[in-house]
C-alpha cells in the first residue's frame, strides 16, 4: 500500500514539474487524502515526507476532492499539490518553517540541528 500512495503522489509531482511550478519534489507539501481506510491505516507511522520525498506532506483521512490527482489503479487515494513553506535545510534541503529558528544552527532544521548539536548541547538540550 505504501507504494500504490507513493505512486499518486509522484504522479501529482511529476504534474506540478511538467507545469514549472516546482523544480524539485522537496518545494511540495501535498496533502494526500485517503478515503480508504485500510489504506489510511496502513500508513499509520509511515513517514509521508519521507517515502514522497516532499517537506511538508499530510495524509487526511477524508473523501477524495474532486480536483484532486488520481490514478484509477489506486482508488480512494488523491492529492492536493500545494507549495511547502519556510526556508530551505541546508543538510537535508527540506522546506520547513523552522528553518533559520534553533539558535546556532540557524541554516538547518531541527532534525538537523539535533544530529548536528555537540555532546554538551545534547545533554543541556538545544531545543527553542
Amino acid at each position: 500500500m505504501v507504494r500504490q500512495l507513493r505512486q499518486v503522489v509522484t504522479g501529482a509531482l511529476e504534474l506540478e514539474r511538467r507545469e514549472k511550478r516546482i523544480g524539485a519534489s522537496l518545494e511540495a507539501a501535498p496533502r494526500i487524502h485517503v478515503s480508504d481506510p485500510a489504506i489510511f491505516q496502513a500508513m499509520q507511522g509511515v513517514d509521508i515526507n519521507e517515502i514522497a520525498i516532499t517537506s511538508g506532506a499530510r495524509l487526511i483521512s477524508e473523501a477524495v476532492p474532486a480536483d484532486a490527482f488520481q490514478l484509477a489503479e489506486v482508488p480512494g487515494v488523491g492529492v492536493i499539490n500545494a507549495l511547502a513553506a519556510g526556508e530551505k535545510c541546508q543538510r537535508c534541503w527540506m522546506i520547513l518553517p523552522e528553518v533559520g529558528t534553533v539558535a546556532g544552527h540557524e541554516d538547518v532544521c531541527q532534525r538537523c540541528a539535533d544530529v548536528l548539536a555537540t555532546p554538551e548541547q545534547r545533554e543541556g538540550g538545544i531545543r527553542n
